[in-house]
């Protein structure tokens, strides 16, 4: 089961404090973005996201995760993330790799597969080892392990099929039926 997402937005608040700490990384996520906005919108696009997240804060990031990660916050509304957008998508960003980071014991750079259950665990995430080899096999490199990137889109992937998941879950049974296209609808709003 996910972590709940009230949890997290309440961990941020904390965090965003009145702390000269937090006010100056605040000026520093605002300063980044307005770095970011080269259209100079007040909203982040998909092009500019993409382009300015590419090595965001000494993380490589692939086109496929950025995407992933904008569509988790981004307004429909908007077209694109404005800044309190951007600023739960950093905080959400720092803390699923400071995790990959605890867990990278020997600093390689990746997760070996109990590593990732660790790590995923840790997160709320109670998956059999079937699932988490499966996201090795299918996300992983050689099958073998995972690297931040990787991480990061499990991470996204799972947060967005759990949140779709408790979405039709309404007596929180953790049991639901679903239809072929309701399932086509979850999966590929969680992918896209």
């Amino acid at each position: 089961m996910c972590a709940s997402p009230s949890a997290r937005t309440s961990e941020y608040a904390a965090e965003k404090g009145t702390s000269g700490a937090a006010r100056e990384t605040d000026h520093k996520i605002e300063e980044l973005f307005r770095m970011m906005d080269v259209a100079g919108r007040g909203r982040l696009d998909k092009p500019e996201l993409v382009e300015g997240m590419k090595y965001y804060n000494g993380i490589s990031l692939k086109t496929e995760t950025i995407v992933l990660l904008a569509g988790m916050y981004g307004s429909e509304a908007t077209g694109g993330l404005t800044l309190e957008d951007f600023k739960r998508l950093h905080h959400t960003l720092m803390t699923w790799s400071s995790l990959f980071r605890r867990h990278d014991v020997d600093s390689q750079e990746y997760l070996l597969h109990h590593s990732l259950c660790s790590a995923l665990h840790e997160l709320g995430y109670k998956l059999d080892r079937t699932t988490t080899r499966s996201l090795t096999r299918k996300l992983g490199r050689q099958a073998k392990y995972i690297q931040e990137d990787a991480f990061v889109r499990i991470c996204c992937l799972l947060r967005r099929l759990s949140t779709a998941f408790k979405k039709k879950d309404l007596n929180r049974q953790k049991n639901i039926q679903l239809s072929y296209y309701e399932v086509l609808h979850m999966a590929l709003d969680s992918c896209f």
